[in-house]
């Protein structure tokens, strides 16, 4: 064997057992019957494996790579210090994309990063296809070394022994299924189900198999950074075919006149629609609405159709920057960078509109964690827009790092304003407005609301009726709920400990 063959196979060998290491850290960790403290500790155990892996390739100096470990760390830090269970899902499938991104710039994996489409399509194929592509190695691996290193009985027994491991699996299905077919079967084999009840093989073989399989997901995905699989070369036969011109593939255009037209026609019926709107909308938050319309049925009217016509917009403004040629006199591009304004400025009034709607219909039914989802979400669009109109009057200003870097902090936003406490506050205040509050909502939220509950339920005087049976059915929640020291929330304790007091 060479010698830079046997050095590539003992790094290998050394990736797969750190890799085992951390499967078996990972089964640990997320064995338990909650996610909490183990969230970003597991987070450090990856990171530490990641970094060894990659030590070669990092370098000195502030990048992208570097600044994610901040997002990232504060996002897997939600699993310990809040409860809220829609953001968890929420990180719990954000956290894992960050470090694919991040890992993929550390393995100089880079060069689509101006073009975010080629991007996506570059994650998909390193966490999926590439990191499938090495997911059998570990154990052909170790069936090779374990052949190379005994004699040819030995390696007869080794097979047999094989064949018996994949056997088991198999006769924890047929054996059961037999003795309930037949009854005189059953009594033969009692004695063993006994025993395999005892040690409980299904169990064991469960965890094998989850450690097996997630320690070769993350050294396929680790060694597919150091090492890309590559495509083995087609032969070409020798045949001349004489001298051939090859073009370069042509970038996906819109012509000039054919954009200007679309935005003319949209602007002129996004103008009237705007002339209309200002004629009552912002008159409707002090309570003028038009002429037989009711709270409930202006707000319900038309806020899910200018949610969907802005998304529109915003695409539109997208591809007109990216794809529009802008060839010609520099009135035509004038007259195009003034279109694409008046289509910002549109699509921000329609997001005010939207917002105003959905305002008026919190105040007639109350707060939820969707309703005010949806105005977050309302307001990350507006920012990206603002950016959008930035980059139509300053052409070399790129996109994609500055929509990046807003998508991170709205996402840590959302995780630390605690949500879950402003609908509480938001709900208690229009109680003490209107009288009228969902009690039954509060079921829904998470822990984070409880000190809060108690000391409006100790301190205020008009509160609602039930708001102490609540605070006492969370009490029994909790009381009835198993966590180890894996699952630790501090949400969780913080509630337990402020429960202790209520009657």
């Amino acid at each position: 064997m060479e010698q830079s063959e046997l050095v590539k196979r003992n790094e290998m060998i050394r990736t797969m057992i750190l890799a085992l290491f951390v499967g078996i850290i990972q089964y640990i960790l997320f064995n338990s019957n909650g996610i909490g403290i183990s969230y970003p500790l597991f987070v450090v155990v990856l990171y530490a494996y990641l970094f060894w892996g990659l030590r070669n390739k990092l370098h000195h100096g502030v990048d992208l790579e570097y600044m994610l470990i901040v997002p990232i760390a504060l996002l897997s830090l939600t699993f310990f210090i809040f409860s809220n269970p829609v953001l968890h899902v929420l990180n719990f499938l954000a956290i894992p994309l960050l470090i694919i991104v991040q890992t993929m710039r550390m393995g100089e994996l880079k060069r689509h990063i101006g073009q975010p489409f080629h991007y996506v399509g570059d994650i998909f194929k390193q966490s999926i296809v590439s990191s499938f592509t090495y997911f059998p190695k570990p154990i052909k691996l170790l069936i090779t070394l374990l052949l190379n290193r005994t004699g040819s009985r030995n390696k007869s027994l080794l097979k047999i022994g094989l064949g018996l491991l994949l056997t088991l699996p198999l006769l924890i299905v047929i054996v059961p299924l037999l003795a309930s077919a037949d009854s005189v079967f059953q009594e033969q084999i009692a004695g063993w189900q006994d025993i395999f009840m005892k040690v409980n093989i299904a169990k064991f073989l469960f965890r094998i198999i989850w450690i097996v399989i997630v320690s070769s997901y993350v050294f396929g995905y680790l060694w597919a950074l150091l090492h890309p699989p590559v495509k083995p070369n087609k032969e070409i036969p020798d045949v001349d075919w004489g001298i051939r011109t090859v073009e370069a593939p042509r970038p996906l255009t819109l012509d000039t006149t054919v954009a200007l037209t679309i935005l003319f026609v949209v602007n002129a019926v996004y103008l009237l629609f705007t002339i209309v709107q200002f004629s009552y909308f912002f008159a409707a938050g002090d309570g003028i609405l038009p002429d037989g319309t009711n709270y409930a049925e202006y707000a319900r009217r038309g806020f899910a159709e200018l949610v969907v016509v802005t998304m529109i917009n915003f695409s539109l403004l997208l591809g007109s920057i990216h794809w529009v040629k802008t060839e010609g006199t520099l009135n035509l591009k004038l007259f195009l960078k003034v279109m694409l304004s008046i289509l910002v400025v549109s699509t921000i009034v329609m997001l005010i509109s939207a917002h105003l709607r959905l305002s008026l219909y919190e105040e007639a039914y109350g707060y939820t964690i969707t309703r005010i989802l949806v105005h977050a979400f309302m307001l990350f669009l507006a920012v990206l827009l603002v950016l959008s109109l930035i980059r139509v009057w300053m052409d070399r200003m790129p996109l994609l790092k500055p929509f990046i870097c807003v998508t991170l902090v709205a996402c840590l936003l959302i995780n630390y304003i605690n949500i879950d406490l402003i609908i509480a506050k938001n709900n208690l205040q229009r109680y003490t407005l209107s009288g009228k509050i969902d009690l039954s909502y509060f079921n829904e939220l998470s822990y984070d609301v409880v000190p809060y509950l108690i000391r409006h339920n100790e301190k205020e005087l008009n509160k609602p009726d039930g708001l102490n049976k609540l605070l006492l059915n969370m009490k029994n929640r909790l009381a009835g709920k198993q966590t180890d020291w894996k699952g630790f929330n501090l949400a969780e304790h913080r509630a337990m400990e402020a429960l202790k007091h209520v009657k």
